[in-house]
Parts: C-alpha cells; sequence; structure tokens
C-alpha cells in the first residue's frame, strides 16, 4: 500500500532529522564544553604568569640594576 509506504517514508525522515539535530545540539555542546575548559586553561596560565612576573622579574631587575645594564 503506498499510502502506508510514504506514512514509513515520513517517518523514518523525522527520526533521521531529529537524531541529527540532537548530535548536532550535542556536538554544539561539547564544543562549548572543551572551548570552556581551554579558556579556563588558559585564564589559569595567564594568572601564573602574571604572579610569576610579579613576583620574579622585579627582584631580577633589582639585581642586574636592568635588563640591559652592563655589569
Amino acid at each position: 500500500n503506498q499510502s502506508t509506504m510514504e506514512a514509513s517514508f515520513t517517518e523514518a525522515v523525522t527520526k533521521l532529522s531529529d537524531s541529527s539535530s540532537e548530535i548536532f545540539l550535542q556536538s554544539h555542546m561539547n564544543l562549548n564544553r572543551a572551548f570552556e575548559s581551554i579558556a579556563s586553561g588558559i585564564e589559569s596560565i595567564n594568572r601564573s604568569l602574571r604572579d610569576l612576573g610579579e613576583k620574579q622579574i622585579p627582584n631580577e631587575a633589582k639585581k642586574k640594576r636592568g635588563f640591559f645594564s652592563k655589569k
């Protein structure tokens, strides 16, 4: 029966379309999570570098009386 075939074809296409959207949304959410953790990692590195810079560079500069001065 053609109408039964059309109905099951339509149902199959609908299911496929729904699962495609679901997969897309899931991968989109996973990407967002990945970017968030990368961003937080970068922020943590920046914080560490900033702390290091504040703590170490001035001490080095004091010892050498500036980066480019001759001893």
